[in-house]
């Protein structure tokens, strides 16, 4: 079946599902529905996801050593909040280096990216300010790398406060992001375990200092456009 067909079923089933939904909305997203299905010759379980559903979209890292892996854990923030998965496909040049690889709906694949390009450029802006700023005002020795890298820390860390909070107020027991977050979850992971051999790693060590902070503070304040699919 066609995809774009395919997601204006499951997006009118989004409507017809949702609790919150008026009587009218769900009269009009079932009719509209009924007659797509009518037209295909198609079946309401047409619109159930499965792996083959999944698309596959990476982008290279272009992190120095001193920066570590925070471009890595930004993608896996904004997949996580996106519906989709994330991990980094090694070149063997250096730890950080290599592909980042994002899976899940072709929609949501292309959000991540898009997404992951903004925030990149834009962390990286900032922390280049605030170094400046932090070297200006530091006593004694100051490591602008270790800054830089603490900051960058702190940036995704805030940023996913931020995604988790706009999560709880969204909801997940209700709406489209209510229906869609756990068929997504289970096609990527049928797809990862049909397709690949991946190993989770251990968690981030967070340190308190001011780079950190600083970063987490602006991660958090940090805006862009994000939906869900």
């Amino acid at each position: 079946m066609d995809k774009t067909l395919k997601e204006r079923l499951r997006k009118f089933q989004a409507v017809i599902d949702d609790p919150g939904a008026s009587e009218g909305e769900i009269n009009n997203a079932t009719a509209m529905m009924n007659k797509l299905l009518l037209k295909h010759n198609l079946d309401k379980g047409a619109i159930d996801l499965s792996y083959h559903d999944v698309d596959k979209g990476g982008v290279p890292t272009d992190s120095s050593k001193n920066e570590g892996p925070w471009e890595r854990r930004l993608a896996q923030t904004l997949a996580k909040y996106n519906l989709c998965m994330s991990y980094l496909d090694e070149n063997g040049k250096s730890a950080h280096s290599g592909t980042i690889q994002v899976l899940g709906t072709e929609d949501n694949v292309e959000l991540v990216l898009e997404q992951f390009s903004i925030l990149r450029t834009k962390f990286r802006a900032m922390a280049k300010v605030r170094v400046k700023e932090a070297k200006a005002e530091a006593y004694g020795k100051f490591n602008p790398n270790k800054w830089k890298r603490d900051y960058l820390k702190g940036s995704v860390i805030g940023l996913a406060d931020r995604l988790e909070s706009q999560k709880s107020d969204l909801g997940t027991d209700s709406g489209e992001y209510g229906l869609m977050v756990v068929k997504h979850n289970a096609i990527v992971q049928d797809y990862v375990d049909r397709n690949l051999n991946l190993t989770s790693k251990s968690g981030r060590k967070q340190d308190n200092n001011g780079a950190y902070r600083q970063g987490q503070t602006d991660g958090n304040r940090t805006n862009f456009q994000r939906a869900l699919n």
